[in-house]
C-alpha cells in the first residue's frame, strides 16, 4: 500500500490478525519498491494471528474437507458438529466467523444464528450459512433475518468459499 502519508499504527490491528501489509509513503525510487516488495516477500507471517473460523456440520465428511480447505488458506480453524456446541465454542473461542451448516442434528442453523446474534458475547461474530438442501429465496430470506452475513448454497467452487469469507472478515475489520 502506498501512500503519502504514514499509515502504520492504523493498520496494526490487522496486521496482528493476520492480514499482510506492506506500507509504504511515497515519494520512493522504482528500484526501492522493488527491493521492498522482494524483501516483504521473504517475510514469514508464522508468528501473525490468523482468522479463527468455526466450521459447523454434521456431516463429518463435508466438516472434514472444509477444515481442511480452510487450514490450508491461512485460517486457524475448529470445528463442532451440533448447535449446541458451535454456541459453546463460539462463546468460548470467539471466531472472528463461523460457517454454519443448516441442518443439524440438535436444531437448525437459523436458530443457531439468532441465538449468537442475540448473545451479547458472540453477536458480533460474522455468521455465513451454508447448506445443500435449500436454495431458495425464501431461506435466504430467513437467513437474513436471524443475522447472517451471507448465505452460501453447496456446490461450491473452494476459491469462491475462501475469496467470500476473506471479503467478510475484511469488511468486518474495516468497520471494526
Amino acid at each position: 500500500m502506498l501512500s503519502g502519508q504514514a499509515l502504520g499504527q492504523e493498520f496494526a490491528p490487522w496486521l496482528a490478525r493476520g492480514y499482510n501489509f506492506l506500507l509504504l509513503a511515497k515519494p520512493m525510487h522504482p528500484q526501492e519498491l522493488l527491493e521492498r516488495i522482494a524483501d516483504e516477500d521473504n517475510v514469514t507471517t508464522d508468528s501473525a494471528e490468523h482468522p479463527r473460523v468455526l466450521n459447523v456440520d454434521d456431516m463429518e465428511t463435508h466438516r472434514y474437507s472444509i477444515s481442511r480447505l480452510l487450514a490450508h488458506a491461512g485460517f486457524d480453524v475448529s470445528d463442532a458438529a451440533t448447535g449446541a456446541d458451535a454456541i459453546q465454542q463460539a462463546i468460548q473461542s470467539q471466531p472472528e466467523l463461523i460457517l454454519l451448516d443448516i441442518h443439524l442434528p440438535d436444531m437448525n442453523g437459523f436458530d443457531v444464528c439468532k441465538t449468537l446474534k442475540e448473545a451479547p458475547e458472540t453477536s458480533e461474530i460474522s455468521v455465513v450459512h451454508i447448506t445443500a438442501f435449500d436454495k431458495s429465496v425464501e431461506a435466504a430470506e430467513h437467513s437474513a433475518n436471524v443475522g447472517a452475513d451471507e448465505y452460501l448454497t453447496y456446490p461450491i467452487v473452494p476459491k469462491r468459499l475462501i475469496h467470500r469469507i476473506r471479503e467478510l472478515l475484511q469488511l468486518k475489520y474495516l468497520q471494526e
